[in-house]
């Protein structure tokens, strides 16, 4: 036996000693269940199916950092002590990212971000939107505003009219309308 033969050996019997695997394959299309937090995967190497391969590390509840990947992504999946449980290490290209704590939460997608606390909302996206219970920050700012064009005074003279720079107040208005929604 030469050299080369006996390191690969050694290398082989130390790989069979660790209490874990790690291999390489794909997401299997439409097995993504964002539900339970789970995917398939075909192993590239000898084309078998993983099935309920968890999207996150932590194992019990719904707390943890989730990584969606796309489907037919490449990924690399591991396993704690042998065959059994699996989880997502490394995907080639994430759909979505959630980090979800004690009801709280943070989803990251290609197209927005929104930080949930279970209370109140914040979504940025094209525009803002920030939302507690049933009132939104934009609606909330548009009747500010529509309520200020609308004051008026009672003067030793009578009742005033409207103020005169509710022009202001309809620039402020189109100003809001790019940042915010409802």
């Amino acid at each position: 036996m030469n050299r080369s033969s006996v390191r690969i050996i050694d290398g082989l019997k130390e790989l069979s000693r660790r209490p874990y695997e790690v291999v390489s394959g794909k997401v299997v299309g439409g097995s993504i269940d964002s539900d339970a937090n789970t995917m398939s995967v075909v192993l590239s190497a000898n084309g078998l199916e993983i099935k309920d391969v968890l999207l996150k590390a932590t194992s019990d509840g719904t707390d943890g950092v989730i990584g969606i990947p796309e489907d037919g992504s490449d990924v690399v999946i591991g396993s704690i002590d042998g065959p059994g449980q699996w989880v997502l290490l490394q995907a080639s290209s994430i759909a979505k990212w959630e980090a979800r704590l004690h009801g709280r939460s943070v989803v990251i997608t290609p197209e927005a971000i929104k930080i949930d606390t279970g209370l109140a909302t914040v979504k940025v996206a094209e525009k803002v939107t920030v939302r507690s219970g049933t009132e939104d920050l934009y609606t909330l700012l548009r009747d500010l505003l529509d309520s200020i064009k609308l004051i008026t005074v009672t003067t030793p003279a009578g009742p005033s009219s409207v103020p005169v720079n509710v022009a202001m107040f309809d620039a402020i208005s189109l100003r809001l309308n790019n940042l915010l929604t409802a």
